[in-house]
């Protein structure tokens, strides 16, 4: 049964909107296997919590290595070198 979720159909919303969880004496809960696999979660991810007036949303945080790439460079690449002595020049400019 658990297969037929891992692709998340539009159809599904609804049987994934109900699954529920019991809060703990601790405030801990487990999330439902259905949402961490929806959510691509794994033992280590961290989460944020948005409230708003209709709720919580989880928003699962990238790490810094799954953030490679999001800004966009065309030129040529750069050495270290490059990058600190522009460091440098920008410090020491008024």
């Amino acid at each position: 049964m658990l297969r037929n979720y891992v692709e998340f159909h539009y159809s599904e919303i609804w049987y994934i909107r109900l699954i529920e969880s019991t809060v703990t004496a601790r405030g801990q809960t487990t999330i439902p296997k259905l949402i961490r696999i929806k959510l691509s979660l794994e033992a280590g991810v961290r989460i944020r919590y948005e409230l708003d007036a209709d709720g919580v949303r989880l928003v699962p945080l990238k790490p810094v290595r799954r953030l490679g790439g999001i800004l966009n460079y065309s030129g040529e690449p750069k050495t270290l070198e490059d990058m600190e002595r522009g460091i440098v020049e920008g410090a020491t400019d008024d």
